[in-house]
């Protein structure tokens, strides 16, 4: 089974699974089926909140919207937009996800042109003229990224209608109209009057927990800077190829779990049992495993030219 949404239709690509839903495993059964005894989880407010959540929508009574969360805290639901006029725009601008994740990862160049995703017997595990489909260096999340929405638009308008509900700029689209390929979704944008927008919204935070494996302690392998400000966080600035983060990376890309994959532009809000102290934080994290690391997302991390609306 692959995790589907009661609601929403047939699970999508981007919850891919290797036969199994990834939040149905345990620990232990995720270390056995990824060669590597890493995980991740919520932190437990976000995970009691999820406790009350799992297996039924979330329902704003006001719009009659049903947004339902992931057991790995993931808020999906459906939009739909409707041009009536000839100056009617949906009224958001966005950007291939697909693309970025490769980018973020350094799999891309800045200049260079992002592959189309293709699917095959797991979609989305390959790029169409690039890596074979047992290469998890290429898989990405087949998915829009909102950029901005305009002041005045449709899209505007129904959040406007569905107060709770709202879309948010990188809030991310995994179909239109039932198409799920990046240039599908494009083109349904482009040339119809009338979409359904089906929304994924990433768990802002996550916990990443790195054992040691079988071979001793390993490096966590992340070059990190300092930030300002009260948090003190930890900004990562590059995951390091021959570390355990990136083997922990590695094994969530397999599993098409994208939106637990650490990368460059996220910070670290704790470190073990340690917040607030730049460091003994960066001890911990430029040290070795076994280490439990506090991942805030850093969507500020993507810097691109605006595109139009």
């Amino acid at each position: 089974a692959t995790l589907g949404v009661p609601g929403l239709g047939p699970a999508h690509p981007h919850f891919a699974t290797m036969g199994g839903r990834p939040d149905s495993l345990n620990p232990n059964q995720l270390s056995q089926r990824l060669g590597y005894p890493g995980f991740a989880s919520l932190p437990p407010a976000l995970a009691q909140q999820l406790g009350s959540l799992r297996g039924r929508g979330v329902t704003n009574q006001a719009s009659s919207v049903k947004q339902n969360m992931t057991p790995d805290g993931c808020i999906l639901w459906e939009v739909q937009l409707s041009k009536t006029g000839p100056g009617d725009r949906f009224g958001f601008a966005h950007f291939s996800g697909y693309g970025e994740f490769l980018r973020a990862r350094g799999q891309l160049e800045a200049g260079e042109a992002t592959p189309n995703a293709t699917p095959v017997n797991t979609p989305g595990r390959h790029a169409e003229g690039g890596s074979a489909p047992s290469a998890p260096s290429r898989r990405a999340p087949r998915v829009l990224v909102v950029r901005e929405i305009a002041p005045e638009g449709l899209l505007t308008m129904w959040n406007r209608a569905h107060p709770g509900n709202e879309v948010l700029a990188y809030d991310r689209i995994y179909a239109v109209n039932g198409k799920t390929r990046i240039e599908e979704m494009q083109q349904e944008l482009r040339k119809n009057q009338s979409v359904a927008l089906r929304f994924v919204r990433y768990p802002q935070m996550f916990a990443v927990e790195l054992r040691a494996d079988a071979g001793g302690p390993k490096p966590i392998g992340l070059r990190i800077e300092r930030t300002s400000g009260p948090a003190a966080e930890l900004r990562i600035e590059e995951v390091l190829s021959d570390g355990a983060m990136e083997q922990f990376n590695l094994a969530q890309i397999r599993l098409g779990r994208f939106h637990l994959v650490v990368l460059p532009g996220m910070f670290i809000r704790r470190a073990n049992q340690v917040q607030g102290d730049a460091d003994s934080m960066e001890a911990i994290v430029t040290g070795a495993t076994p280490a439990t690391l506090f991942i805030r997302r850093g969507d500020q991390m993507i810097r691109r030219a605006k595109p139009g609306m």
